[in-house]
C-alpha cells in the first residue's frame, strides 16, 4: 500500500491537472477533434466558406479550425469583415459572429472543429 503523505497531496494533485489539461489541449488539436473555444488572437483569416461554415486559418503553425454555425446566416458575404460578439480573447461555442455591424443579425457557433490542410484547401475550393 503506498501512501502520500498531506503535505505531498496538494502538489501531487495539481502534477495531474497539468497533465490532463496538456492532455485535452493535445485532444483539441488533434483532426477532427471539436473544442469549445481558440484563442482569437491566434486567428489570421477567416474565409467564408458558406452561410453556415467559415474557415479559421490560425496564424503560421497553429493549423485550421472549421466553424459550423447553428443556422443558416444569410448576413455573411465574402469580403465582409466578421465581428465577434465576445468580451474574452476565446472565440467559443454559443459566441456569436456577425458580417454587418449595424444588421443587427447575429450567427451562433455551434461547433469549432480542427481540420488539417487538405480539408481547409477543399473548404476555399468550394466557397462562393
Amino acid at each position: 500500500m503506498v501512501r502520500i503523505s498531506n503535505v505531498f497531496a496538494p502538489a501531487l494533485g495539481a502534477v495531474f491537472l497539468f497533465a490532463a489539461t496538456a492532455a485535452q489541449a493535445q485532444t483539441a488539436d488533434k483532426v477532427g477533434a471539436p473544442q469549445m473555444c481558440i484563442m482569437s488572437n491566434y486567428i489570421a483569416e477567416t474565409p467564408v466558406i458558406d452561410n453556415r461554415t467559415i474557415l479559421v486559418r490560425m496564424n503560421p503553425g497553429r493549423g485550421y479550425k472549421r466553424i459550423e454555425l447553428e443556422t443558416d446566416c444569410n448576413t455573411m458575404a465574402d469580403g465582409k469583415t466578421l465581428a465577434f460578439d465576445t468580451s474574452v480573447n476565446r472565440l467559443c461555442v454559443q459566441d456569436t459572429l456577425n458580417a454587418h455591424e449595424d444588421s443587427g443579425h447575429a450567427c451562433t457557433i455551434s461547433k469549432i472543429v480542427t481540420i488539417d490542410a487538405d480539408e481547409a484547401q477543399e473548404l476555399m475550393l468550394r466557397r462562393r
